[in-house]
């Protein structure tokens, strides 16, 4: 089994390269743990289980468990609104709950996103107290809170500025006393400067023109994003997550509990952690992610096998994750869920569709002559679709669903997020899309410009955080357009950005994945 395991670790990567180390658990039981490839280029420092490593989101579940102690404490109630234990955030929705803060459904925009429309380059300095200020200054909810699930950081932020608030102490001082403390993991801290040097060295990379080169992070994150730990302290929170009561945390059983969405469907999100059940088995998991470093975590709860995957380059660990998983006698989920039913297909219905109020455009691509599995690009990354019958299409993990309705429409579904759009379909443009020149987002204080140049128009901002990059913009028709930024403050970027022009009203409406609809006006 060892030896299947270092195989698959080298198909990912040669010894000369950013690294992957990689732990596996059993019934809470640490069982393997292997690394390969280097922490350091530079100084050729192995990446090893021991290695120091910034897990990113996954530090969101360490925060949760944190809020539920104090809960059980009686120092804060989940069910009360923000304000209640702190102040400063006058446009909260009134129904909005810190349990919907922790289940990812307040509807909330993400700050780092708001912040690339607020003039935010991707490498410059973003400091803890502009990502507050910026969720001052955010919209109110783009939903009802309770009725659907959008990932948004900003809920985290919230988070734990109340937590400090009842406790009297910092998230770092919370974590070290009463989690990492208890359980051993020496080697875990909260690092909340991402540009600041590990202490083994260890750096992040990516591959750029065929070369590694050291990833630029000027972000700041505490409790969403901000724990620094290794392979060896996360099988310890792993045994813990186990059986929370043994460990002496009980508090922590609390994290994995799911409630159901407003109107009764089950929930996928619970604190902090995703929590997937499907025919019958139970899959707890998280991903976390920074320029450079990227970390999984599955939880196969039926077959009682844990792996924590975490790679410092900018590429996704999620197939060897669940490779390892197989290996090691685990089945996912979704593997091969929809891949089985793939075939060649005629794709007429090609092309973009568009739903303003869920603020999306998905393009339909052909790989070849119209012919083949399509794809779906919904956040500026494609995922392959595969035709099951009667013109329903499939994400592999059969989590999101797309058919097509009489008139040129397009019916989505995304379990995940409680969701179901019809998008009409956008004809091919014949004349340029109507917006020029600046509009302003007064919340925000920021203005968008639309630059017309023999290379078509781009778009660009301005605001508190400087003067942004002009995106090359494309047209879909005069009323819409898009546009992608590859690059944000933060990773995942935001995106593909939908542009949404109303002539009468002299709007701009823009939305991307973590962030929809967001008024400029001219």
């Amino acid at each position: 089994m060892l030896n299947r395991i270092v195989r698959r670790l080298e198909r990912f990567g040669g010894h000369d390269e950013p690294g992957i180390a990689v732990g596996i658990a059993k019934r809470g039981e640490r069982a393997i743990t292997a690394g390969q490839g280097l922490a350091n280029l530079e100084t050729g420092a192995p990446f090893t289980p021991d290695s120091a490593f910034r897990i990113c989101s996954i530090s969101k579940q360490f925060l949760c468990a944190l809020v539920w102690k104090a809960h059980r404490a009686g120092k804060l109630d989940v069910d009360a609104h923000p304000s209640a234990y702190l102040g400063g955030f006058p446009g909260l929705d009134k129904s909005l709950t810190l349990r919907h803060l922790m289940h990812n459904r307040s509807g909330l925009r993400d700050h780092w996103v708001l912040a690339m429309w607020m003039g935010a380059r991707a490498e410059q300095p973003f400091t803890l107290a502009d990502g507050e200020e910026v969720i001052r200054r955010a919209p109110k909810s783009m939903f009802a809170p309770g009725s659907q699930n959008l990932y948004c950081n900003a809920n985290f932020v919230l988070l734990e500025r109340a937590l400090e608030n009842v406790t009297g102490r910092t998230f770092s001082e919370n974590v070290h006393r009463d989690i990492f403390g208890p359980l051993g993991m020496a080697s875990s801290f909260v690092g909340i400067d991402c540009a600041d040097a590990l202490p083994g060295g260890e750096q992040g990379y990516r591959l750029h023109h065929g070369q590694w080169e050291v990833e630029q992070n000027g972000m700041h994150w505490s409790g969403p994003a901000g724990i620094v730990s290794t392979i060896e302290d996360m099988l310890k929170w792993d045994a813990c997550l186990d059986d929370p009561q043994r460990a002496g945390l009980p508090f922590v059983a609390d994290i994995t509990r799911m409630a159901p969405f407003n109107d009764g469907a089950p929930g996928l999100y619970a604190s902090g952690i995703g929590v997937i059940e499907q025919g019958g088995r139970h899959l707890v998991t998280h991903s976390g992610a920074l320029r450079g470093w990227r970390s999984v975590q599955l939880r196969h709860a039926s077959e009682g096998v844990s792996v924590y995957v975490f790679i410092n380059r900018t590429a996704s660990p999620r197939d060897v994750a669940t490779d390892l998983a197989r290996i090691v006698g685990a089945r996912p989920i979704w593997a091969g869920a929809a891949r089985r039913r793939a075939q060649l297909m005629d794709l007429p219905h090609h092309g973009s569709y568009v739903s303003v109020e869920q603020g999306m455009v998905v393009a339909l691509e052909a790989e070849s002559e119209g012919k083949a599995a399509a794809s779906l690009r919904q956040f500026g990354d494609a995922s392959p679709l595969f035709h099951t019958a009667g013109g329903t299409f499939e994400t592999e993990d059969r989590r999101t669903t797309l058919q097509f309705l009489d008139g040129g429409r397009l019916l989505l579904r995304a379990i995940d997020h409680n969701v179901a759009a019809v998008f009409e379909r956008v004809a091919d443009a014949k004349r340029p899309f109507g917006a020029r020149g600046a509009f302003a987002c007064k919340p925000l204080d920021s203005i968008v410009a639309i630059t017309p140049g023999q290379g078509g128009a781009t778009i660009s901002f301005s605001g508190p955080f400087g003067a942004g990059i002009h995106h090359p913009l494309h047209t879909l028709d005069e009323r819409y357009a898009w546009f992608d930024i590859p690059r944000g403050v933060d990773e995942s970027p935001p995106g593909r950005v939908l542009v949404v022009h109303d002539r009468t009203a002299g709007t701009l409406e823009l939305s991307c994945g973590l962030a929809r609809r967001v008024v400029f006006r001219q």
